[in-house]
Formats: structure tokens, sequence, C-alpha cells
């Protein structure tokens, strides 16, 4: 599994570059950064205030074309076990990837991955996992780790050092690259009333409906009469004309 996760650290740092989404001096400074930590770019951009995780993932976003989950909506999605269980805790460290969904009915798996643009990494859940297609979401490499130690190890915890302030963005919604926020038609939204079933209760994101037309007042119940035609105004009364002095002789 090591082609999976042959990507560099800087790659999402890279990628805002290219996109001429980070000035080439806040590039630098998280190259520099980088060369102290562990961490993925991601993690040190946000830990060093360079985006917000909303600005980030919007980014992001854009630049994969694929939808994002915020830390604050995975931290709080109910997964069914079995789905946790399609992709052992080991595969799922390694390759840096949880399962948010499957749907029975057609054999999809949804993921989330901070490299939903890896196909190696997506060929590597199919084959784990049993599904027939493999549907990537991205999200902060952070917040993979927190619901892999959430669900996988029982930490209640896991997610405390990254809960922030809502992003006011819903699971399921995708930015495009000139910057507007839609949500397919098949995305699905970890509302915190609703629990995630393999296959069921997914919340189809659709435009909202039109507001009705508005309609005149119904006659009472059995009285089918037409309503009376509407009075004309009376005419206004004209005034007499003004007689003119004859024009004098001589």
């Amino acid at each position: 599994m090591s082609g999976a996760l042959s990507v560099p650290r800087s790659k999402a740092a890279d990628l805002l570059l290219r996109a001429q989404l980070l000035p080439r001096p806040r590039y630098e400074r998280v190259l520099e950064l980088l060369e102290t930590t562990t961490a993925r770019a991601e993690e040190v951009m946000l830990d060093n205030d360079v985006f917000s995780e909303a600005d980030l993932l919007r980014a992001l976003s854009g630049i994969y074309q694929t939808h994002f989950v915020s830390t604050e909506k995975l931290a709080r999605a109910e997964i069914p076990r079995a789905t946790v269980q399609m992709i052992p805790k080991r595969v799922a460290e390694t390759l840096g990837v949880f399962p948010v969904l499957f749907d029975s009915q057609t054999s999809v798996l949804s993921i989330v991955t901070p490299d939903p643009d890896n196909g190696d990494l997506l060929r590597e859940v199919k084959l784990v996992s049993g599904a027939r297609n493999v549907k990537a979401f991205v999200a902060r490499p952070a917040a993979v780790s927190a619901a892999i130690r959430k669900h996988h190890g029982g930490d209640t915890r896991a997610f405390a050092s990254l809960e922030r302030p809502s992003m006011g963005f819903d699971y399921g919604q995708q930015v495009t690259s000139d910057g507007r926020v839609i949500a397919s038609k098949d995305s699905v939204k970890l509302k915190d009333s609703v629990r995630l079933r393999d296959g069921i209760d997914m919340n189809i994101s659709t435009p909202a409906p039109s507001p009705a037309p508005s309609r005149a007042p119904r006659p009472p119940s059995g009285d089918f009469s037409p309503a009376p035609a509407p009075r004309k105004p009376p005419p206004v009364p004209q005034r007499p004309p003004t007689p003119q002095d004859p024009v004098p002789t001589r």
C-alpha cells in the first residue's frame, strides 16, 4: 500500500500556490514550518493561521472538484459499526481514510481523506472494502485521524482539540473554482438528528421548493355562486362648456 501513500507533505500548499490562492511568501513560510514538524501542510497552515478551516476546505474543494466534510460535521456524525469495519483500523491509518457512508443498494462507499484525487488510494480502498465504487470527500488530515481514533479506538475525546466554531457549511457542499457553493443532488448531509445507516436515511440535497402562487380567497362551503362582478365607478360629471362672449361686430 506504500504506492498509495507517496504524497509529499507539501501537496496542499503546492496546489494552492499553483491555483494562485496562496501567495508565494506565505508558501515559502509554510515550507519552512514543514521542516520543523511531521505534519502535513494542511495542519501547518491551520495551526499558523495561514487559512481558517473554512477557507482551506473551500479552496481545496474547488481544486479537487469534490465535496468536503468539516471537522464539526465529522465529529457529530454517527457512523454505523458495519460501515466503519469495511476499512480495518490499520488500513485506515496507513491510507489516511475513513468511511462515512455505504449505500448497500449501489455498493458505493463514501470516504473522507485529505487526498481525494489519489487514484491508487481509491483503488486500495475499493479492494479492501469490497465496495463496487468509492466516492471520496476532502477533509483535513487531523479530522480523519480523529475519526479513526473515535470509531475504531473508542476515544470519545478524539475531536476535542480540533473543534472550533461552526463553519456555516454542510456536509455535501462543494465550492466550485469560481467560489460558488453548490449542493450536489447525491450529497449527504450529516445533521445532528440524522443517523446514517447502510444505504438508508440519506438526506438528498434538493433545491428549495418555489413558493406557491397566491390565490384569491375561496367562497364559503356550499356557496358555488360566482363572485359578483366589480362595480364600475360612477361617471364623473362633466362641466358644461363655458359660454363665450360673442365677438362684437362693427
